[in-house]
């Protein structure tokens, strides 16, 4: 997941981001240095007389477990902040193969960096260390009070946005979309890919999906739903030919998002009983019985049963036939299938005992429930 951040990263801002979780390089080193000085929500800027660097820690339990480290790259800053006829020359020269990024940019950086790492605070603060002092114009330009507020604002906005995700909350992610106008939510790098806006607005794109994906993963669910979710919205947003489908795919990607936390989330369930929902969901149409999932997910069998049955009201059996009932009423609802093709479909051998559970779960015969829905018998 770090490494995939690293990766999109450097596809937004054009910036090579790379994930460190090992501090023997004398830059990520004094980096990690720096970072533990500071609070969780600060990201370290190396200002060096051409190579930049950004770098935000990934904290987990107060403990440093790795380094988002941006760069190098140049500040359009210096290009008025230096004078000196080396630096100018050597600069020139990196130019060509750096990029080059304004105050906000790096401000913006710094507050996604944060995010995708997952940090819970709201705000965001860039501490500046420099190699250059004797360099330094007296004039040089320092960020501004709306610079800073602008950037915190919208570092709330993805904070919050990622908060409702993780609760499964669609009305709130709705009503933070709609204060939000596409402008306005395109506009951070968008400079990063000249003349291209389109291409630019499929990165923030694939970004907002990691954020969701994350948020989604604080609700409890588990990464097997995340990735189908995550790939088809990566396939569809590469395929989009308008920032106005582009806006309108994250719109439905967050709620895809909101409601697999849902269906998927743990709601508050512990570990083994989690694990054991998440085991069947994925294979209910197989011989499933209490054994079989206890083994599967290293549990005895009766605590996996005393577990289940006190924490989520029913006993595991039951659960198993609710999962094949859903999805047999998702099949009788295309009408493609048998009755019979769909009892063996979700893991019923006997066509006779799928009627009776079905009926049990729905008050209606699986014929029954198939024509009420607007389907002609499927003969068997």
């Amino acid at each position: 997941m770090k490494q995939r951040i690293a990766t999109q990263l450097t596809e937004l801002t054009k910036v090579t981001t790379t994930y460190y979780q090992s501090f023997s390089e004398p830059l990520v080193k004094m980096m990690v240095a720096r970072l533990r000085q500071q609070p969780t929500n600060v990201g370290y800027y190396f200002n060096g007389k051409i190579d930049k660097y950004l770098g935000v820690g990934d904290w987990q339990a107060d403990q440093l477990r790795g380094v988002l480290v941006m760069g190098p790259f140049l500040a359009n800053t210096d290009w008025t902040t230096f004078d000196s006829l080396d630096w100018e020359q050597r600069s020139r020269q990196l130019s060509r193969r750096v990029p080059i990024l304004s105050e906000a940019e790096i401000q913006n950086a710094a507050a996604i960096m944060l995010e995708l790492l997952q940090q819970t605070t709201d705000l965001v603060r860039v501490i500046t260390e420099t190699d250059v002092q004797p360099y330094v114009v007296e004039t040089q330009r320092e960020p501004t009070m709306d610079d800073e507020t602008i950037v915190n604002a919208r570092f709330k906005d993805h904070h919050a946005m990622m908060a409702a995700i993780a609760r499964g909350d669609d009305q709130t992610v709705d009503a933070l979309m709609d204060e939000t106008q596409p402008a306005a939510f395109f506009m951070p790098f968008t400079g990063r890919v000249p003349n291209r806006p389109l291409r630019a607005a499929k990165n923030i794109g694939f970004v907002h999906s990691t954020m969701g994906r994350i948020g989604a993963e604080r609700g409890g669910v588990r990464p097997i739903y995340l990735h189908l979710v995550s790939e088809k919205y990566a396939i569809k947003i590469e395929q989009a030919h308008s920032l106005g489908e582009i806006w309108q795919l994250i719109k439905t990607m967050d709620h895809e998002y909101c409601q697999l936390v849902q269906a998927y989330g743990d709601h508050n369930y512990g570990r083994e009983v989690n694990d054991a929902i998440n085991y069947v969901r994925l294979r209910f149409a197989q011989p499933l019985t209490l054994a079989t999932v206890a083994a599967a997910i290293n549990v005895d069998p009766y605590r996996l049963s005393r577990q289940f049955k006190r924490e989520t009201g029913q006993s595991l059996f039951a659960f198993i036939k609710e999962q094949r009932i859903n999805y047999a009423q998702d099949l009788l609802r295309r009408g493609h299938l048998t009755v019979s093709e769909v009892a063996i479909e979700v893991g019923f051998n006997d066509q006779g005992y799928f009627g009776k559970c079905f009926k049990a779960v729905t008050g209606k015969t699986p014929t029954a429930y198939s024509q009420g829905v607007g389907n002609k018998p499927v003969g068997d």
